[in-house]
């Protein structure tokens, strides 16, 4: 079931993104004052801390590879809405490293520090990367591995915090709550983008010819092969779905898990447009554990995020407008795609034992 808005979904479904950057990056609150009293080379300070513009850099180039890996140079000046690739890429990479800073500073009120050993494995994981870079590109770079071993700590610090600040979180999960289901799908929309790349209901006349096709449908689906009918007349170009409890809209959920396998829905609306629903499959028992894995980060997060907005809400920011306005993504040396790959092997997967 896409997102309606499929081209900013795209992209940032499209950048995969480790664990610990999700986790960094997912919590509203970043306030900041924009500023020109900063020396060269310096993003944003920090309740007193500096963050680098090296970084920034590190974080572009990744960026950077990855987009124009999945699209091409010209992504840069593609638009959705008033926001170009460019700004939105540069915000995002901005916003993720002045919130990994606020995390930093949590971990110092929380006495959360990194071990001798998890040192040792920064520097290690640091050099991997860094070797990535020299293999792929000989240009020159405004970052070191130090600043890649930095960034790494942050990383580290930031799943640190997060999973000591939610130690005592319920981590009972119910079967029902850990279900999962397999479902085909046809979907009719009653939307369109409008110019400024929002989405609109569809003039009346438009939206009642939908609603006739959608209602004609559900009288097929009992004699007719549903997945073909999907592939005829749907809206969404995929028409399979697994997913559990809280994962996608409220009266989808609702029709879906009411249907015992082999089971086909009537006529579901949303705020998007009509659903039909097949079951596939009512329980899924192979996904158990990674569901429960699922449901137990989401309440972490859930209970994280009020602590961060309030530790936020308190700290002092001040951002460098005027020099990082000036970089262009055209000008940025490409990273390697591999920054959170290699974090990953030497971290991430620590966390979920």
């Amino acid at each position: 079931m896409r997102c309606p808005m499929e081209g900013i979904c795209m992209w940032k479904r499209k950048i995969i993104m480790s664990a610990a950057i999700c986790i960094a990056v997912m919590f509203t609150g970043c306030a900041y004052r924009l500023t020109t009293g900063f020396r060269p080379g310096v993003l944003a300070k920090v309740d007193g801390g500096i963050i680098s513009m090296d970084s920034a850099k590190l974080l572009l180039s990744e960026s950077l590879y990855s987009y124009e890996k999945l699209f091409d140079s010209g992504v840069w000046n593609e638009t959705i809405g008033s926001v170009t690739a460019q700004e939105y890429v540069k915000a995002s990479v901005k916003d993720t490293l002045i919130r990994m800073e606020y995390l930093k500073l949590m971990a110092e009120d929380m006495n959360v520090v990194v071990s001798e050993t998890e040192e040792a494995k920064l520097e290690k994981a640091a050099k991997e990367y860094w070797d990535t870079l020299a293999r792929n590109s000989k240009t020159p770079r405004d970052f070191d591995v130090e600043t890649v071993r930095e960034f790494y700590g942050g990383l580290l610090l930031a799943e640190k915090v997060f999973y000591e600040a939610t130690s005592d979180i319920d981590t009972e999960v119910s079967a029902d709550e850990a279900r999962v289901i397999d479902v085909q799908y046809i979907f009719i929309s009653t939307m369109k983008v409008s110019e400024d790349g929002g989405m609109v209901r569809l003039p009346e006349s438009e939206y009642r010819a939908k609603k006739t096709l959608a209602e004609s449908l559900v009288s097929l689906t009992a004699e007719s092969d549903f997945a073909a009918l999907a592939r005829e007349y749907s809206d969404d170009k995929e028409y399979s779905l697994q997913f559990g409890s809280g994962e996608r809209d409220a009266e989808f959920e609702k029709a879906a898990f009411g249907l015992e396998m082999g089971g086909i829905s009537g006529l579901v609306e949303t705020d998007y447009g009509y659903y039909i629903i097949k079951c596939i499959n009512d329980n899924i028992e192979s996904n158990y554990e990674k569901r429960c894995s699922e449901i137990i980060l989401s309440r972490r997060a859930e209970a994280f995020s009020q602590l961060y907005v309030d530790f936020a809400g308190k700290i002092e920011t001040e951002f460098n407008f005027k020099e990082y306005e000036n970089i262009e993504m055209k000008d940025v040396p490409s990273g390697s795609g591999q920054l959170y790959e290699i974090y990953n092997r030497f971290f991430v997967s620590t966390q979920f034992d």
